[in-house]
């Protein structure tokens, strides 16, 4: 049953009237009221359903005077806000200045993609607490986002709340740190962690993590000794192995160390090594017979293995280009994907657009193209990809990969 616009209106202003009554509360308020906070709520919906800021800043501040929690209230406005408003509302409600506000702008500025404005935002927060609540939700939304910085900052901000968040966060930060390029501050972290009183879970992770930054550095044999340190029957033991065997195969590039890296690859297929050995492990049957060329390969994989990945692409793409069939398809995915990391994604996009999608490896050219596609914002082509990858290749093990794409 449909109620009449002039009902609809009317409930709509005794919420509006309901939400400003209680934003007159005093600071001192009593606890919150399930019923009190279910009426705010409501305005709150219904005022960003008529994109009524200003009647929606108002339900706001009552939810936190109220005491919600900041990470609880923008959870709520952000399942009902529409872009159109998003930064005037929160333009609003930092002119307010009230206790919380400023972490909820920050977590609808996340939640809406505004990285710029979260990382802003966070550097006004110096000497004032944060809500592990907003710092945990900030963090996770980073790292999916590839916000590095933004991610360091919050873990950075968690370890300062107490030695159990300390313990949690200090991990994580290291490879935001990682991530964003700061890999100096990254180490004197991790060599933190190497003493007597950290549990040894913790220095198993941080060594196979200061070695990453070794390899990263180019000092292949102080990464070897690290990754040499981790204990065999410690978790991180496989992918400890599967990075020596990485940095061992960029050197010699022979089969049987390939198919080692296959399997420890599958063994570990949510790892960072796990992907560069993978990828390495196809390459065995591609490398050129030219000397020079084999050379530029692997020098291009040791490349990618320190993360510089413009350059890594730079040689992938002379190899490529001097490869023909299989290998040049092999070497041009190679190559696509590490301009995909470096953020140059138009000219992974032009890699992907010059490779052969008719043979083994088409499916891969097809998904790559599509995601630089759906990146730079041209949906119905990467759609085209993906349903090309179903129509010619439904039985490969990328068809699961291209239907998840169409349902996003």
């Amino acid at each position: 049953m449909r109620f009449p616009a002039r009902f609809r209106s009317l409930v709509a202003g005794v919420f509006a009237a309901c939400s400003a009554a209680l934003a007159d509360d005093p600071p001192g308020a009593a606890l919150p009221d399930p019923v009190a906070i279910g009426v705010v709520r409501q305005s709150l919906t219904t005022a960003l359903q008529h994109d009524d800021v200003e009647a929606a800043a108002a339900a706001v501040l009552a939810l936190l005077r109220r005491g919600m929690e900041p990470a609880n209230v923008a959870m709520t406005t952000l399942s009902s806000l529409s872009p159109r408003v998003s930064d005037t509302l929160r333009e609003t409600l930092i002119d307010s200045r009230a206790s919380g506000v400023a972490e909820v702008v920050m977590l609808l500025a996340a939640g809406s993609g505004d990285w710029s404005a979260v990382d802003s935002l966070s550097r006004s927060f110096s000497g004032r607490p944060v809500s592990v609540a907003t710092l945990q939700t900030v963090a996770g939304q980073a790292e999916e986002a590839g916000q590095f910085p933004v991610a360091a900052w919050a873990y950075s901000r968690l370890r300062g709340v107490g030695q159990m968040w300390a313990e949690h966060a200090t991990l994580p930060l290291v490879e935001a740190l990682i991530a964003s390029g700061r890999r100096d501050e990254a180490a004197v972290l991790l060599d933190s962690l190497m003493g007597g009183e950290t549990p040894p879970n913790f220095r198993t992770r941080a060594a196979v993590l200061r070695a990453r930054i070794l390899l990263m550095q180019g000092d292949e044999t102080r990464a070897l000794d690290w990754l040499d340190r981790v204990p065999r029957n410690a978790p991180e033991r496989a992918e400890a192995e599967l990075w020596a065997a990485l940095i061992r195969f960029s050197h010699h590039g022979n089969d049987s160390l390939a198919r080692i890296l296959e399997a420890a690859a599958r063994l570990l297929p949510g790892s960072p090594a796990a992907a560069a050995a993978y990828g390495a492990a196809q390459l065995t049957a591609c490398f050129p017979s030219d000397i020079r060329l084999r050379q530029k390969a692997l020098h291009s994989l040791q490349l990618e293995l320190r993360e510089q990945y413009e350059a890594a692409a730079d040689g992938y793409r002379e190899v490529r280009k001097a490869s023909r069939e299989t290998a040049a398809v092999r070497w041009g995915i190679r190559e696509a994907r590490c301009w995909e990391r470096a953020g140059r994604i138009a000219s992974a996009l032009e890699t992907w657009a010059s490779l052969d999608s008719s043979g083994d490896d088409g499916a891969v050219v097809l998904i790559g193209t599509g995601d630089c596609l759906a990146t730079i914002g041209m949906p119905d082509s990467a759609r085209a990809c993906y349903m090309a990858v179903l129509d010619r290749f439904p039985e490969s093990a990328h068809a699961g990969q291209a239907r998840s794409r169409l349902l996003q």
